[in-house]
């Protein structure tokens, strides 16, 4: 957990306070994450935010995805990872729920919403699959030419996983402040 100054407030998750700031797709799939963090000065509930995956295909769009099943408070900059793998600092509630990761192949867009409320939408690099093993990550300060909506302008993470005990050679952060840098 991030150093911050304690919370005022504390409420169920709304638009503005997640953003999803980590992504790992191209890897064997009980390695894959996705990392939000809480973007915002209080403590949020994130029962029933669900990340889905999109990614279209000849019938249509293909959305799978996965909603927090329970009451999870996140406070202010603190990060959340969703993954498969259990050495990974994922919130242990969820790691049961997970097997929903198999959405974790190569999605166009991911987003982050309550009910029909969207609190972001991730656009995904088209070349995802040449970075395989290289998590995408948002640089800790605002960078002119790196949109927080666009994973495709996001930085390529250069740290090994640690624990890296599944696919040696994979890089991210998941769970801890991001690597990367303006480009």
């Amino acid at each position: 957990m991030v150093d911050a100054p304690p919370a005022t407030c504390e409420r169920a998750a709304m638009p503005g306070d997640l953003a999803v700031t980590e992504v790992m797709f191209q890897a064997p799939e009980d390695t894959r994450w996705i990392e939000l963090r809480n973007a915002s000065t209080c403590r949020v509930d994130i029962a029933h935010v669900a990340v889905i995956s999109r990614r279209l295909t000849p019938g249509g769009a293909d959305d799978t995805g996965i909603v927090v099943p329970i009451t999870h408070i996140v406070d202010p900059g603190e990060r959340v990872v969703f993954s498969q793998h259990p050495s990974f600092p994922v919130v242990d509630d969820l790691v049961a729920d997970t097997t929903a990761l198999g959405w974790m192949f190569t999605p166009e867009v991911v987003f982050v919403q309550r009910d029909t409320v969207q609190f972001q939408q991730l656009l995904m690099p088209e070349n995802f699959a040449t970075t395989t093993r290289y998590a995408r990550a948002l640089p800790e300060v605002t960078c002119a030419n790196v949109d927080p909506n666009d994973a495709e302008t996001w930085p390529l993470s250069q740290v090994a996983v640690s624990p890296n005990t599944v696919d040696p050679g994979q890089t991210g952060t998941p769970g801890e402040p991001n690597d990367t840098h303006c480009p």
